[in-house]
């Protein structure tokens, strides 16, 4: 499956008069758009929902040059720069579309994502165009990340700047403890909020 197609999404459909909103699907980190929604994709386009799906958060790691991962791998980038780009693609979806939503259904950071899109700081104009958002699973894509910070706290500044550098900073941002989770959820448990 190539990583910009998915049978089922991206067909230039209309949301009909059963399903009035338009669905957008958010893919997994270390994922794209054509491996994650390969199921999910026709059954909700089989069932008459207007499909639409894409990529986001790619780095110079996304890049087809480690042949033994297999395809490429998006949702690796900063997470604030990924909810503009979710922004962007769904006021693409309301265009083409003329809904006046959209209901996002995410997958692991596609589910935590949007939820900054939608409510995180800056962007609660945004939640007029998401009538729902579902997580498939909202499970933190970094416990390994997080079980070596709770072992070695002084290594949480050394493997975010190594991700960092690598092309990879969503994932030190996806551990329950990180800046980015506190900023958006405040000091309630994460998982919870999904």
């Amino acid at each position: 499956m190539e990583p910009e197609s998915v049978v089922g999404a991206n067909n230039g459909c209309k949301p009909g008069s059963t399903h009035p909103y338009p669905v957008v699907l958010v893919h997994a980190t270390l994922a794209d758009e054509g491996s994650n929604w390969v199921t999910l994709a026709p059954l909700l386009a089989n069932e008459g929902y207007c499909v639409y799906s894409f990529n986001y958060g790619a780095t110079l790691a996304s890049l087809e040059v480690w042949p033994f991962i297999g395809p490429r791998i998006d949702a690796l980038g900063h997470i604030e720069k990924s909810a503009e780009e979710l922004s962007s693609f769904v006021n693409s979806v309301l265009s083409k579309t003329k809904a006046a939503k959209v209901d996002l259904v995410g997958h692991s950071q596609g589910g935590m994502m949007p939820n900054y899109y939608i409510q995180g700081p800056g962007w609660r104009h945004e939640g007029e165009r998401a009538d729902r958002a579902r997580a498939e699973q909202s499970r933190n894509d970094a416990d390994g990340l997080t079980k070596l910070v709770e072992v070695f706290p002084f290594a949480d500044e050394i493997v975010s700047g190594l991700l960092e550098f690598l092309g990879a900073p969503s994932l030190p941002e996806q551990q329950e403890s990180s800046a980015f989770i506190k900023k958006l959820f405040g000091s309630a448990n994460p998982s919870l909020q999904a």
